[in-house]
């Protein structure tokens, strides 16, 4: 798998896509209208209130036919060179008139999808109209193209029906996902980014975790599920290959899973970006 891919998908496919549901624009219900600025306590209601702090966070309230999840912590990743992994997120921040200081999202078997973002100030700075009845409690406010928001810490940000199903979650009226409890149990504390998805190719599943260490020191760390021979042939020979290039390989099997770690200095980065993943 090339790189570069792998870097797109981490870093911008799933955070900016929601733009085009925002953008586009769409039919809106005959509603009063509120674009005025306002403190969260004003919109009524329940108000999520949940940690996201990682990965296994946002799974958790999850439905359980996801296939893929990725939590970024864009205040964190924005002090190193992980910025340069993430991008510009200050388009993200227009979303709500604030800053979006992290996001987790996923994507659902259904092709659907949602986010949920952490924000300061905790305002409500873009218009939206108010759902003529709430969801178990929640006031669902609709912006544009069928996209709605939730109200809370952190925000949620989707479809109806997705926003409703990560609501059916947090009301324990339904499960949260396990899809990824194997390889999550050698997820990366305080990683600035992950992502976990079921793969085509090269292994059952994939967990891949960014960590700025310090400002000078970077680690990625990858966890397949089933890899195939090919994929243990590929790093065995990347990691003969990674000295030589400044990367520090470790190598762990444990039996169905294989967790290869890479550490690097801040010199070092750019080619910890370009190593391949499989």
């Amino acid at each position: 798998m090339n790189q570069k891919v792998v870097a797109l998908f981490l870093a911008f496919i799933m955070v900016m896509s929601i733009f085009p549901f925002l953008l586009s624009g769409g039919n809106r219900q005959n509603t009063t209208e509120t674009t005025n600025a306002q403190s969260f306590s004003n919109i009524g209601g329940k108000q999520v209130n949940v940690p996201l702090n990682s990965l296994s966070d946002g799974l958790a309230i999850t439905p359980s036919d996801v296939i893929a999840a990725q939590y970024i912590d864009i205040v964190d990743a924005e002090k190193s060179h992980l910025q340069l992994i993430v991008g510009n997120t200050s388009t993200l921040d227009t979303l709500y008139g604030a800053k979006v200081e992290t996001i987790y999202s996923a994507r659902l078997g259904n092709g659907d999808r949602f986010d949920l973002h952490k924000i300061s100030p905790e305002i409500i700075n873009f218009p939206y109209y108010l759902s003529p009845e709430p969801y178990k409690g929640y006031q669902l406010l609709l912006r544009s193209n069928g996209i709605y928001n939730v109200v809370g810490n952190p925000m949620i940000m989707g479809t109806e029906n997705s926003t409703k199903g990560v609501i059916n979650v947090i009301s324990g009226d339904a499960k949260p996902s396990d899809a990824f409890d194997e390889i999550l149990k050698y997820s990366v504390d305080n990683a600035q980014l992950e992502t976990a998805a079921f793969s085509e190719t090269g292994a059952n599943q994939i967990y891949i975790a960014w960590k700025a260490e310090s400002s000078d020191n970077y680690s990625r760390t990858t966890v397949y599920l089933n890899p195939t021979q090919a994929t243990i042939g590929n790093i065995t020979e990347y990691a003969a290959e990674g000295r030589s290039k400044g990367l520090n390989y470790a190598v762990n099997d444990y039996g169905n899973i294989t967790e290869v770690t890479i550490t690097t200095n801040a010199s070092g980065f750019f080619a910890l970006v370009s190593e391949p993943v499989m």
